[in-house]
């Protein structure tokens, strides 16, 4: 496992693992592991150009079901582009008419209602004015492509759910599924040192390692993952 003086291209835990885990890990990686195997996944994930709220989906799933209409969105296939522009739902009434839905997030969209022009948006750093603007740029676009533009800001609709029991109770049966976030497992010191006094005493516990066990017995995907976001099959179909 380890370098010799030589340089034989080993591995070297002492200078580069923690643990026992690690050590079997970074063997594995460097000696064991085929090319193209795990997917690396994108740092904005794998559609970064489709964000969608699960409130926006859920206001176009209760438009679809009082009006009996399919609407194209992006957990049933992929938001339409319209020119540069990606909207949050879309369909057609029977008569021809396109219509199109948007959402609008107070905070992302510059609502007048909830935040004075001035207020800065932390995230992205533009004025509610500024983003307001863009939005009704983007409503004033569409239209004159012939699209019939219809939204609700988020406030609204939130008042909406708060107010009408109907609403609320077709949002409460509603499962979206979001997606996972497998964060938090980790451990560490929060005393480096101490010195017990006569009455104390120091002990030391510790259980079986998960890290090892799930990497020799469990099952790991490989390469990179289809994106479904609605009508799930069986999982153990694609093992």
């Amino acid at each position: 496992m380890t370098k010799s003086a030589t340089g034989d291209g080993g591995n070297d835990p002492f200078e580069t693992c923690i643990t026992i885990a690690s050590a079997c890990n970074l063997v594995f990686r460097t000696k064991f592991l085929r090319a193209d195997t795990i997917g690396i996944i994108p740092a904005q994930g794998y559609r970064p150009e489709e964000k969608h709220s699960v409130k926006a989906i859920q206001w176009i799933k209760y438009i679809s079901q009082t009006k009996g209409v399919d609407i194209q969105h992006a957990r049933n296939g992929s938001e339409k582009i319209i020119d540069q522009y990606r909207v949050d739902g879309f369909y057609e009434n029977s008569e021809g008419e396109k219509i199109v839905l948007e959402y609008h997030g107070c905070f992302w969209h510059g609502c007048p209602t909830c935040y004075t022009q001035h207020t800065i948006n932390t995230v992205n750093k533009l004025s509610m004015e500024d983003l307001h603007h863009q939005t009704m740029v983007k409503k004033t676009h569409i239209e004159k492509q012939g699209y019939t533009y219809t939204c609700i800001w988020e406030c609204e609709f939130d008042k909406h759910i708060r107010e009408d029991e109907n609403i609320k109770k077709f949002i409460d049966s509603l499962d979206i599924v979001t997606p996972l976030e497998p964060r938090g497992g980790r451990t560490e010191a929060f005393n480096l040192y101490h010195e017990s006094s006569f009455d104390e005493s120091i002990k030391y516990y510790d259980v079986t390692s998960l890290y090892p066990y799930i990497n020799k017995t469990g099952k790991v995907v490989i390469g990179h993952p289809k994106i479904v976001t609605e009508n799930f099959d069986d999982l153990t179909m694609n093992e």
